[in-house]
């Protein structure tokens, strides 16, 4: 049972629990459906006439939009104001949404995710677009730099398994002065002429930050920058052929706090200095002087720059920027897998047949499954057209019949002008119904001003029910939900855990019946950069249990922790290996029997195989990691169904070099494992699984054509 006694009751108003039962009953999107077969048009995948065939990017680091473009005069930014700005397109509502750090900031442009990188001297964990586009086109490194003044660059280079250790990423030179850098860059770019080039001017931020006269340094120092980046502009444009074939980008990572959020000193949190940031783009396919009031964010510059590198990025969240090209330029996104067709993997023998569960007219995204009794549901996020941005509906269809065929989809939380829904989690069982938790990101405007918090949405479909009913919305206002949240729902309380880590390291279990949160972990520390990279909950017989991994630097450590009453216990240690990380925890629970999968790099050389470990005393003794699928790998993206001594896990497997989804089964509680069987293999990506000790039923998203939609197998277990 869960030990809830003196917990908050208190609901918020009727009125948000009116308005959020009309955003349940939204209509939903058009699709088409099992059993019905899925055609894809094939899209233009040719940048149109595009002249530019360059890409330049130019960070001016940590400058708030207050001392730039947004001041009399454009305040310390002339040259960006007078003489850049006419000659291209200026976007002045363009925001980092994700972390306001530098690494993180970088990382989501070159990742297209606003996770791409959780802060600290790490490579991202997604890939990146100079390593995709490199594996796609075979350039070499000479075609790709980036030079900088900072000591820890490496954002363009990834552990996914796919491109980790692959030497896929640019050149990189650091530690440069601001002056030094751009002399640098130019000389680069006059003897290379490189497709892809990079420059980062750190001296604002440096400035602001740790100079003993911090204004005065941070105003001269975006001065400098704002020079340089004329040069920039006027050495490139004076290169015959070069220069009139070139996109320059004159863009930040993060601003700074405003003055009623601890002034320019600082960043790291969601106030407007922090995410309102510079975005000036000149080249041959741009109108000159012109002005674009539409919302952007840095995803969308990523998905732009994959757009016009005739690159696919199925991982990105963004849009393209159509709006910023001259009529009739702006490129659609490329179709395909970012690899040359000559490493395409065939698909293997004995793949399972599936079909597309949801067919979309744009992007389906994040899937999640879950069997409730006989009924299965399935649950993703629909990209929403007519938002600025981006902005996604949270999309409900039911199976009656094991998952053979799918109903309509209903809206669960749609987007508005105030609300962005982002990943959604499926839980309960025959005693709760089902349960659905959203993450979603609630901007609130103010008079030349706004907020934009994280919050956690909880629904339920009462046993019995085709009706999905809201339950009280969180009043805390988070800095930044981790991926989805992890749902579990027993004794009639539903419990979900996710990680929120702006600038604090927290790792939060909220009851959302409740109105309450618990907060079990803390510890953010500059050097050692900690963040939580994978949450998943269970309950045993004795009660919830819940796994992360706080990750430190590159070693992952995986933990586990028991709530008991208000108060959570010690961390258990699961996987602990110095220089060695284990990350994307999944878990499941059957009486006192806890099985946990994950995937880690124990060679230290991003080999990512998936592991198991299982425990009759949970958190404390677990046993000792067991390989799940000798020989395959790398791994990724593992999720666990258990169910007494039968547990199924399925994962995204690159053994091939390109993605498919495995599907391994145990019969003893997670010793041993079956060989693996392949149930995708045309680009599949997150699969989620739900089963019975009979059947298992896997979903999963796949990029077909220009868009990604989610498909779904049934697999005999016995």
């Amino acid at each position: 049972m869960f030990k809830v006694a003196s917990l908050h009751s208190t609901l918020l108003a009727s009125t948000t629990v009116l308005a959020l039962a009309a955003l349940v009953c939204a209509p939903a999107p058009a699709g088409t459906l099992l059993p019905a077969a899925a055609t894809q048009p094939a899209g233009n995948t040719v940048p149109g006439d595009l002249t530019a065939e360059n890409i330049i990017l130019v960070y001016m680091g940590g400058i708030r939009e207050t001392e730039c473009l947004d001041a009399p005069d454009f305040g310390e930014c002339p040259h960006l104001g007078n003489d850049l700005m006419p000659l291209g397109v200026w976007y002045p509502n363009f925001y980092n949404m994700g972390r306001t750090g530098e690494q993180a900031g970088r990382c989501t442009v070159s990742c297209g995710t606003r996770i791409g990188m959780r802060g600290g001297p790490n490579s991202p964990d997604y890939p990146t677009l100079i390593e995709q586009w490199r594996a796609l086109t075979g350039a070499p490194k000479d075609e790709a730099w980036v030079i900088g003044s900072d000591q820890q660059y490496s954002a363009d280079d990834s552990h996914h398994p796919l491109y980790a250790g692959r030497d896929l990423g640019p050149h990189l030179e650091t530690g440069y002065t601001d002056e030094e850098a751009t002399t640098r860059m130019l000389q680069v770019i006059q003897e290379y002429q490189p497709r892809i080039a990079i420059l980062t001017l750190e001296g604002p931020d440096e400035a602001a930050q740790y100079s003993a006269h911090p204004w005065e340094d941070y105003l001269h120092n975006i001065g400098v920058a704002d020079r340089l980046a004329w040069e920039v502009e006027k050495t490139v444009r004076e290169m015959p052929d070069y220069g009139q074939k070139t996109a320059i980008f004159y863009i930040d990572y993060h601003g700074r706090h405003d003055d009623d959020h601890g002034g320019f000193e600082w960043h790291g949190d969601f106030c407007k200095g922090c995410r309102d940031i510079t975005f000036v783009a000149t080249g041959p396919d741009f109108p000159a002087g012109a002005i674009r009031t539409q919302q952007a964010e840095q995803i969308d510059l990523h998905a732009t720059l994959a757009a016009m590198l005739n690159v696919p990025v199925p991982r990105s969240n963004g849009r393209i920027l159509e709006e910023m090209f001259l009529p009739g330029l702006a490129p659609r996104p490329a179709t395909g897998t970012a690899r040359r067709p000559e490493q395409q993997a065939p698909a293997k023998p004995g793949v399972q047949a599936s079909a597309p569960l949801y067919t979309s007219a744009g992007n389906s995204r994040f899937p999640d499954v879950h069997r409730v009794g006989p009924d299965y549901f399935a649950a993703w996020s629909e990209a929403r057209s007519g938002f600025d941005g981006n902005a996604w509906d949270i999309l409900l269809s039911h199976s009656t019949d094991a998952g053979a065929s799918w109903s309509a989809p209903q809206t669960v939380l749609a987007a508005n002008d105030t609300l962005r829904p982002w990943q959604c989690t499926l839980a309960g069982d025959v005693d709760e119904g089902l349960r659905i938790g959203i993450s979603a990101a609630v901007w609130e405007k103010q008079v030349n001003n706004f907020t934009w918090t994280w919050h956690i949405f909880s629904f339920k479909m009462p046993p019995g029910s085709d009706q999905i009913e809201p339950l009280p919305v969180a009043s805390t206002a988070y800095g930044y939900v981790e991926d989805r949240p992890a749902v579990l729902a027993r004794d009639g309380i539903t419990l979900e855990v996710h990680g929120d880590s702006f600038f604090r390291r927290h790792s939060v279990a909220w009851l959302p019946d409740r109105n309450h949160a618990l907060t079990w972990f803390q510890a953010y520390n500059w050097n050692s950069f900690g963040y939580p990279m994978g949450l998943a909950i269970t309950a045993d017989a004795e009660g919830p249990i819940a796994l992360e991994t706080l990750r430190m630097a590159e070693t992952g450590r995986l933990h586990a922790t028991r709530l008991d009453g208000e108060v959570w216990g010690d961390l258990g240690t699961i996987f602990w290996n110095d220089n060695q990380a284990a990350i994307q925890a999944t878990v499941g629970a059957t009486g006192n029997h806890v099985l946990a999968a994950w995937v880690d790099d124990t060679q230290g050389e991003n080999q990512w195989e998936l592991r198991a470990a299982y425990s009759d005393n949970a958190p404390k003794v677990w046993s000792a990691p067991i390989t799940v699928a000798p020989g395959t790998g790398p791994a990724w993206r593992p999720d666990l169904w258990v169910q007494n001594a039968i547990a199924a896990v399925t994962w995204e497997d690159y053994s091939d070099g390109s993605p498919q989804v495995l599907l391994s089964v145990s019969i003893d509680g997670g010793i041993t494992w079956d060989a693996p069987r392949s149930v995708a293999a045309t680009n599949p990506r997150l699969p989620r699984v739900t089963a019975t000790p009979s059947q298992a039923v896997v979903v999963w998203e796949e990029m077909s054509g220009p868009a990604t939609d989610i498909f779904v197998s049934q697999i005999p277990l016995q």
